[in-house]
């Protein structure tokens, strides 16, 4: 799992290393609250993070088409847009983030069994080179191995999120959460031990079924808490039958 992590995230530099890794440490831990407690505010995190995405989107996208319309005005409708469909339909959101987030799981699960020893680096992309050409270049650069599994595995995600959805909503949305903060703790978590407190690494376990397993263990612990300490919606009560005691025509058409 380390060494995944090494080849993922950048080093960082020497001088801005003990601030980022604080940084780091406070996104562990919102990580650990995302674990435990996050499908409990989910229509108020998606509706947040569907407000800056769509402000982030208003910004960029009028300025790489080069549309008169002033980045500030396409932020702000953007954030409103994204904000009430987020508000709205947040469970559909979720969903859509439970597939990806295993997908990319089962991609990183093909990676620590299959390729985790090997040694590859990202190709650059230049300045005149096309996304598709650099999406070519990065493919080639993919070990053999991965080449087969990773795309097996992202398919197994995709299937896993999809049935959960479908017959266990309630549990894959839990699901999303778990696995989001559990994604969270690695990434931050890896960042700040590793100049904090690096010895805190060595007790990982070296052999990569055993973290997988461990891994896998953790996150549906926290999905199974959470989906035992959200309760379920309460369904309403059977309307109850009119008094027609007081309903004279009801009398008259009885006698």
């Amino acid at each position: 799992m380390t060494s995944v992590l090494q080849q993922i995230l950048p080093p960082l530099p020497s001088e801005a290393a003990p601030t980022v890794a604080w940084v780091a440490a406070a996104g562990a831990a919102f990580g650990a609250a995302l674990w435990l407690i996050g499908s409990r505010f989910s229509r108020q995190l998606v509706t947040l993070v569907a407000v800056a995405l769509g402000a982030a989107l208003g910004l960029q996208v009028p300025r790489s088409l080069g549309l008169t319309i002033g980045s500030w005005a396409a932020a702000i409708g953007g954030a409103l847009t994204l904000g009430v469909l987020g508000y709205v339909f947040h469970r559909v959101f979720v969903k859509l983030g439970l597939s990806l987030l295993m997908a990319a799981c089962g991609i990183c699960a093909a990676w620590l069994l299959y390729a985790s020893d090997t040694n590859w680096t990202l190709p650059t992309r230049g300045e005149s080179t096309s996304l598709w050409d650099y999406a070519l270049q990065f493919w080639n650069a993919v070990p053999p191995d991965l080449r087969m599994s990773a795309p097996l595995g992202a398919g197994i995600g995709l299937v896993i999120a999809g049935i959960l959805s479908f017959l266990l909503p309630r549990l894959a949305i839990s699901l999303f959460y778990s696995l989001s903060g559990f994604c969270m703790i690695a990434g931050f978590g890896f960042l700040a031990a590793s100049h904090l407190r690096p010895q805190i690494l060595d007790a990982i376990p070296k052999n990569h079924t055993v973290q997988l397993i461990a891994m896998a263990g953790v996150v549906v612990f926290g999905a199974l808490l959470q989906w035992w300490l959200h309760p379920r919606p309460a369904r309403p009560a059977p309307a109850e039958p009119k008094n027609d005691e007081n309903n004279p025509s009801a009398q008259k058409g009885d006698g």
